[in-house]
């Protein structure tokens, strides 16, 4: 994974969040609930399926699919009276796009196992970092746009 600076009271954030039992792609969507000072348990919940490569079947990071989610909580549709912001497909082939290049040094991938070197008790080394880069990169999509 690339070396690049995080912000340590997010990690700290982030850790205590590991320590509450939630993993990456619930991590995700708790920043943009406690941004909004909302709860939303149900959300959660079912991103708790993202976890661990939508749970440790070997398939996609759950900080890229709770990123996918967290653009989509902004942009996507909601409800029968909304529509999708114009731009979601390139809000989220963006984030696609910045993940696999941030991942280069895994071969641009975006499999789970394969950023943990296929060693699941790497995550507490891992799985922080790439939250805290993954969740920047969000925030800087959805700041640009005028989502938040």
């Amino acid at each position: 994974m690339n070396d690049r600076n995080v912000d340590f009271d997010e990690l700290e954030k982030i850790f205590d969040y590991y320590h509450d039992g939630y993993q990456c792609a619930q991590v995700m969507l708790l920043y943009a609930l406690e941004a909004l000072e909302k709860e939303d348990p149900d959300l959660i919940r079912a991103a708790g399926g993202l976890n661990s490569g939508i749970s440790e079947y070997r398939s996609v990071c759950g900080c890229l699919s709770g990123g996918a989610c967290l653009l989509s909580y902004f942009a996507g549709k909601g409800s029968a009276q909304e529509t999708v912001h114009p731009e979601y497909k390139e809000m989220a082939a963006e984030l696609y796009d910045w993940f696999r290049e941030f991942n280069e040094d895994t071969g641009g991938s975006v499999i789970c196992t394969d950023l943990l070197g296929n060693d699941f008790t790497q995550r507490a080394r891992v799985c922080p970092i790439l939250i805290s880069h993954t969740l920047q990169k969000c925030l800087e999509i959805l700041e640009r746009r005028g989502l938040i």
